[in-house]
């Protein structure tokens, strides 16, 4: 459930930074959970993880729903 609320508090994130969030489960089960919503098309990844760079990751259709139109 934390992840979820964090999702939708913060639609466009660093994966780093839910690392770093205490309510978080372990860094290997967020990592996990976010492959498998990346796979099935809920996030979309914006930047790719490079060296000390986090992936950006965006929750693309409550961002578009918000805008009201297709941004991501």
């Amino acid at each position: 459930m934390p992840l979820l609320d964090r999702l939708f508090a913060q639609p466009i994130f660093a994966s780093n930074d839910l690392f770093r969030d205490p309510k978080m489960p372990t860094k290997p089960v967020v990592t996990q959970l976010l492959q498998r919503l990346t796979d099935a098309g809920v996030l979309k990844q914006l930047r790719e993880a490079r060296g000390r760079r986090a992936q950006m990751l965006a929750l693309v259709e409550l961002v578009n729903l918000c805008e009201g139109k297709r941004v991501v």
